[in-house]
């Protein structure tokens, strides 16, 4: 079925949906106390809508890129930008600089997403790509169960600032 070489990309592909959606799932669980503790009432939405913006410009310009170079590029750009995006709104002292912070995660989300499947195409022959499908977006399962509650888990006993 699987080589040794798909079983290791499909469980990286398979660990970076599973960051990348519990990023989106935990965020949106703790954006009424980070708003609140950063006073950014008035950019809650922008928090939502930049990170979408960051992230489908990426999806575009990682397209191109991978279509012209491969995934080495693309996917180094997107694990430094959205590092450098959850650094950010970790360390964040108001609501601008969070909103800042969410841009650059949706970068690197945008462009992470782009990676993750388009490895799907060229790491897997016709036969498996639906069964790699069914598996990523099964990905989704667990941090949609667990990501809610263990971001207002963390947040009750840490604070919102360690789930980045």
């Amino acid at each position: 079925m699987f080589s040794i070489n798909q079983r290791f990309l499909l469980l990286g592909q398979l660990l970076g949906i599973t960051l990348y959606a519990y990023d989106e799932l935990a965020v949106n669980t703790v954006m009424p106390i980070i708003a609140e503790q950063l006073n950014g009432d008035r950019f809650y939405g922008a928090a939502f809508a930049f990170y979408m913006i960051g992230a489908m410009v990426m999806v575009v310009w990682a397209g191109a890129r991978l279509d012209r170079d491969g995934p080495r590029v693309p996917f180094a750009t997107a694990c430094i930008l959205f590092a450098l995006g959850l650094l950010l709104a970790a360390a964040a002292s108001n609501m601008e600089v969070f909103v800042i912070a969410r841009f650059l995660q949706g970068l690197g989300g945008g462009a992470l997403y782009a990676v993750l499947f388009s490895l799907t195409a060229h790491g897997y022959d016709t036969k498996l790509r639906s069964k790699v499908i069914g598996l990523t977006s099964a990905a989704w399962i667990l941090p949609a169960m667990v990501g809610p509650v263990s971001a207002a888990l963390v947040h009750e006993y840490i604070g919102w600032r360690w789930i980045f």
